[in-house]
């Protein structure tokens, strides 16, 4: 029996298009009535090349003293501190190394109680925008982190606002400048959790690609592949709305046509400043439309190997679409086959009709992007410590089983070597396994063996016979209620 092309015309004729992974509603025959949302972003953003020197002006508004936290090489921030200082602010310079925890965000609190600032301004990637966020919480709520943290505090109600925070993303992935949560690491327990709160929204962004300058080309491929993946996973969820779908539909085609030339020629600006949007949209979508099994995954793979987060999402992306088309297609014809219709057009364009189905399709994509992608991802060091795996803050609280379609991944096989490192990903009675294997050369990364499924590209699969391997692990973990469970690590 011929397999029948499932594409978003067919969809819609049948009257099956998606909205939050169910059929809207119909009003006067063919017109649709959006499903009611609420979604919360930055009051105020400022996109564009030289935005950067307003932030004095911005930051005036708000008082004459500000903590303005910066990563750990601080003159990259030096046209800020110039725009800050010019507009006549006394600034307190906190500079923030390695991931946030509860004992760094502790320390940094007794400095900005001393200094007393009247706004914070965070430069930087996700840690540093993270730790701004949190530190202007403290500020005003006061306490212990834990008081207010998820999962291993006490949950504490965050009830006054934060100080207004200044988000100046300098890497186009995390979103973190568009989210309402920080993210700290627990080291006693071996934890990601988050402190949440609406009030922890930045109240003003600056997008300005100049502030991405200097940023090395693996950087921006991992986080411009977390970027493109939280659009893909957000514009997929059964909590999408009418808003995130406009932002995911204007943010994916944005990120898989630029990625390539951001990564290529680091004075792009023009593609660093659609990344940057892209990246900002992405953040936008996943606050408000949560996240899918991805994410899940890549929490808990990338906590045992410290592989960039970026690439194991770029590396899970196509098993998991395919695992999920697979048992909306077991189900009978499922609305949310419309929305994997629509994003795999978004990335195969006229390519994508050589292919029968919708996964064909959106593999195609993916596969056309990596193949495209300057070989500029840095092979990480084997960093393998099983009692270190713990569940990050996306695993455990935002990336719900309940917000991708199917409730169980497909039990059938799925594998890509699309980015390095490689990953193996077999789902196996209700469990995944994932397996870090050696990288692979792009010239065993065939389009035709991705599609056709093979399992593992010859090459790879001698070093293993030879054991000429760097690292290989298997994990299992499990969806259990809202969260991913480890369920057991060999070594």
């Amino acid at each position: 029996m011929p397999k029948r092309r499932v594409s978003l015309k067919h969809v819609q004729k049948r009257g099956m298009t998606m909205n939050n992974g169910a059929q809207v509603n119909k009003i006067q025959g063919s017109r649709e009535m959006p499903t009611p949302f609420e979604c919360a972003q930055p009051r105020r953003v400022l996109f564009g090349r030289g935005r950067l020197r307003e932030a004095g002006q911005i930051v005036r508004e708000y008082g004459t003293r500000c903590l303005v936290c910066t990563g750990s090489r601080p003159e990259r921030a030096a046209e800020l501190l110039d725009s800050l200082r010019g507009a006549g602010l006394v600034c307190e310079l906190l500079t923030v190394s390695g991931e946030p925890s509860f004992e760094s965000i502790r320390q940094a609190t007794s400095r900005a109680a001393e200094f007393s600032p009247d706004a914070v301004v965070a430069m930087g990637g996700g840690s540093v925008l993270d730790t701004g966020k949190a530190l202007a919480m403290l500020a005003t709520n006061g306490g212990d982190p834990l008081d207010y943290a998820e999962i291993v505090g006490a949950g504490k109600p965050i009830l006054k606002n934060s100080l207004p925070l200044l988000a100046i993303p300098t890497t186009a992935g995390t979103g973190s400048e568009a989210t309402r949560n920080a993210v700290l690491a627990h080291t006693g327990k071996q934890v990601k959790v988050s402190l949440r709160n609406r009030s922890m929204m930045p109240e003003v962004v600056i997008l300005d690609p100049h502030a991405m300058h200097g940023l090395p080309a693996h950087v921006v491929a991992a986080s411009g592949m977390d970027a493109l993946c939280q659009l893909i996973e957000a514009f997929v969820s059964c909590k999408a709305n009418t808003w995130t779908d406009a932002l995911c539909r204007a943010g994916i085609p944005m990120a898989f046509r630029t990625l390539p030339r951001a990564c290529e020629d680091p004075e792009d600006l023009g593609a660093r400043e659609e990344m940057l949007l892209a990246a900002s949209w992405s953040g936008v979508a996943l606050a408000n439309a949560g996240l899918g099994a991805v994410h899940g995954f890549a929490g808990v793979v990338g906590g045992l190997t410290g592989a960039p987060h970026g690439l194991i999402c770029a590396t899970l992306l196509a098993p998991v679409c395919r695992a999920n088309i697979a048992v909306l297609g077991s189900v009978g014809a499922h609305p949310a086959l419309g929305k994997y219709a629509e994003l795999a057009a978004m990335l195969a364009g006229r390519d994508a009709e050589k292919l029968e189905m919708a996964q064909r399709h959106l593999e195609y994509g993916l596969i056309l992007l990596g193949l495209q992608m300057p070989p500029v991802v840095e092979e990480p060091e084997p960093v393998i410590d099983p009692a270190a795996a713990a569940l990050d803050e996306d695993a455990a609280e935002e990336i719900s089983p309940e917000n991708q379609p199917p409730t169980e991944i497909s039990p059938d096989v799925a594998t890509i070597t699309v980015a390095v490192p490689t990953i193996q990903y077999l789902p196996n009675n209700g469990r995944v396994v994932v397996m870090f294997l050696p990288p692979g050369g792009r010239d065993a990364m065939k389009a035709e063996e991705h599609i056709n499924g093979i399992v593992m590209p010859d090459d790879l699969r001698k070093r293993l016979k030879k054991k000429k391997v760097i690292a290989q692990v298997r994990v299992e973990v499990e969806a259990v209620g809202n969260s991913w469970k480890i369920r057991g690590i060999q070594q």
